[in-house]
């Protein structure tokens, strides 16, 4: 049996364009991002409205456990070798 996800992770929100997106298409979603930078997060915080939002460094954290679902979507390129 599938079951519809109820949250959604975004890792790495940036300026926010993918998570108004998604925001949009699936509006049932509760969403919340993730990103290194808060400079980031106040410019996603103006184009999506709702979410929680948290300053985190995600190569750090051991907290994603909550989530049903999980996007690192135009991320992963900005972590060098060294895990920065």
């Amino acid at each position: 049996m599938i079951r519809a996800i109820r949250n959604f992770l975004k890792v790495g929100i940036g300026t926010g364009y993918v998570s108004k997106s998604v925001d949009n298409l699936f509006s049932f979603l509760a969403l919340e991002a993730s990103e290194y930078t808060n400079d980031g997060l106040a410019h996603a915080r103006q184009r999506v409205l709702q979410g929680r939002f948290r300053q985190v460094d995600a190569m750090l954290t051991s907290d994603f456990e909550a989530n049903e679902c999980i996007g690192v979507l135009d991320a992963t390129e900005h972590i060098n070798e060294e895990g920065i």
